[in-house]
């Protein structure tokens, strides 16, 4: 596939004042703070952002502020924090009681909350973070980047992408393009995101239609959200979602054994 690519920001350092194309609307222009998932959901503690320097991963320091990175500008900013970012943090608070001292709160590992949900608004808000993470995610999928920046519907995800959800209790993690494999296994599924974040009570990924790790892994499947109505509310989230288990990272499950692929495109910020 190519792409017609106007001038774009390659590189770790997404922190630091950046004049470039949106990565929503693709205007070049001075981008604002964009944090992730929204600071009303609690994303407000210190995190470090690691570093590529010279081909070599840097760890880095810890800042105040949240997880954060500069990928919208600010018209594109307020527009994802007004009713979007207001379904995510209700959502978000409905679901924190069920995810406790690392444990799920409900039956059993698939089993998932009868708790209301606007799965439209929930969606536009994560995608919203994804366009932000991964600047070039808009020439990829230009059409939903178009019609989130009009506040169109309906929507769809390209049919080469696929939004995953679970629960999450633990650190909080902020990543892009992200690659990681167990050495010692493989032939195994490998943990390939085009962008996630993992901040309680929610891990959200974006992956590729073909990876099957998070499917082995039993995360539920939210791909269809986007298509809601954005006045649409489903007063049972099990009417949208049928898996919703308690994860980890997985490119933490490996350990030591992991063996992680990063590019000048990578971003990984941990919070406290």
């Amino acid at each position: 596939m190519t792409h017609n690519r106007g001038p774009t920001f390659i590189g770790a350092n997404r922190e630091a004042p950046l004049f470039a194309p949106c990565g929503l609307c693709g205007i070049t222009q001075s981008l604002s703070r964009t944090h992730i998932p929204p600071q009303a959901a609690g994303n407000t503690n210190p995190r470090y952002r690691e570093q590529i320097k010279d081909k070599v991963r840097r760890p880095g320091s810890f800042r105040d502020g949240g997880l954060w990175v500069r990928g919208l500008c600010s018209s594109c900013n307020s527009d994802a924090g007004g009713t979007c970012d207001t379904a995510y943090v209700a959502f978000a608070n409905e679901m924190r009681p069920f995810v406790h001292n690392g444990q799920l709160y409900v039956p059993s590992r698939r089993d998932v909350p009868a708790k209301a949900v606007a799965p439209g608004l929930v969606a536009r808000s994560v995608m919203f973070n994804m366009f932000a993470l991964w600047l070039r995610l808009r020439e990829f999928a230009p059409e939903l980047a178009a019609g989130l920046h009009a506040q169109e519907h309906p929507l769809r995800l390209p049919p080469q992408y696929r939004l995953r959800v679970a629960a999450y209790r633990g650190r909080p993690v902020v990543e892009s393009l992200t690659f990681a494999a167990h050495v010692m296994r493989m032939t195994d599924a490998p943990y390939n995101v085009v962008g996630a974040f993992y901040f309680e009570p929610f891990a959200w990924a974006l992956t590729h239609e073909d990876d099957v790790l998070l499917d082995r892994l039993g995360w539920g499947d939210a791909t269809d959200w986007i298509r809601y109505n954005p006045d649409a509310t489903r007063l049972d989230l099990r009417n949208v979602l049928d898996r919703f288990p308690l994860t980890d990272r997985p490119a933490d499950m490996f350990g030591d054994s992991a063996m992680e692929m990063s590019s000048d495109e990578h971003v990984l910020m941990r919070g406290r």
